[in-house]
């Protein structure tokens, strides 16, 4: 169920503004994030939880009735030195927030993704401060188990924002049979490895699914480098592995991040051919992505039915 249709004030994205910042909004949070809207609907209700907000150190928020929580944390990241210690603190702040709930899906903006220094990239950066942050919560041996779909991209803000929700109902994480669980890559990919499942459904028989950042990845490695007719193809079909694993088959809605702006209709056109009427409509942004042999990644809010 879309937040929309939930009682209470909710967090909302609204992308495309000029700067990065958490603002009041009917009641509830917006998070104005500077990302350039190449189609589809720039401001967007987060799912799942609605209803009174609260802030808590860094985190601006939403808790329902229900244990639900949503939050967006936005904070200063130095690059490079910083991103680590960034990064595990949001985590940290984030999970302090849930209560009772467990997070199911989380979205990153990474500042300057792609970005090297010192042989690290600094999506490696982020990776090691948030994984330091599940081992801190969870253990070592048990933290893959709460690892929830997630999607990261980049931007030029130096800051560090993270968007999170949070339920009390069963949540089942989900991997794709055709690719690596992230948590489990190997070196060649960063020292620590991303920390983030495929996809997750909600509820038991499941009514709500996220499929998280998806790209034209097999196994571990990249598929059609310069070619972005095959790697659509190959994201889209991840998409779907992954549906299927949720038993979810509908996409509620969709959200693609393209690092070029000229690939943005080429990117509508498949959406629209594989899902009609929810690929055509879908909010299409331009951002780094987390690989720089990655040209498009793409994200679903997934529900019951056909």
């Amino acid at each position: 169920m879309h937040a929309a249709a939930l009682q209470g004030h909710v967090c909302r994205f609204v992308h495309g503004a000029p700067d990065a910042r958490i603002v009041g909004d009917d009641g509830g949070w917006a998070a104005h994030l500077p990302l350039r809207v190449l189609g589809g609907t720039p401001s967007l209700p987060l799912p799942l939880a609605a209803g009174e907000v609260f802030v808590e150190g860094p985190v601006h928020g939403v808790r329902g009735a229900d244990g639900s929580v949503a939050g967006f944390l936005l904070v200063p990241a130095a690059v490079p030195s910083g991103l680590e210690a960034a990064a595990a603190d949001a985590y940290t702040a984030l999970f302090s927030a849930l209560g009772a709930a467990s997070v199911c899906r989380v979205w990153n903006f990474v500042p300057g993704i792609n970005d090297c220094h010192d042989g690290q990239e600094n999506y490696w950066r982020f990776n090691a401060g948030r994984r330091n942050a599940f081992e801190e919560r969870f253990g070592p041996s048990r933290c893959e188990a709460h690892m929830p779909a997630a999607s990261a991209v980049g931007w030029e803000a130096p800051l560090l924002f993270v968007a999170f929700l949070g339920t009390t109902k069963p949540v089942r994480f989900v991997e794709n049979p055709h690719q690596v669980p992230a948590y489990r890559y190997p070196g060649r990919y960063g020292p620590r490895p991303p920390s983030f499942s495929r996809g997750a459904a909600v509820g038991d028989p499941p009514q709500l699914g996220f499929l998280s950042g998806t790209a034209s990845i097999q196994g571990h490695g990249t598929v059609g480098v310069g070619d972005l007719r095959v790697q659509v193809g190959v994201t889209l079909g991840n998409m779907e592995a992954v549906m299927r694993e949720t038993g979810l088959a509908r996409c509620e809605s969709i959200k693609g991040y393209v690092r070029h702006e000229a690939d943005a209709g080429a990117v509508r056109e498949a959406l629209a051919a594989r899902f009609g009427a929810r690929g055509a409509d879908a909010l299409l942004l331009q951002a780094d992505i987390c690989r720089p042999d990655l040209d498009v990644e793409i994200e679903a809010i997934l529900a019951a039915g056909s």
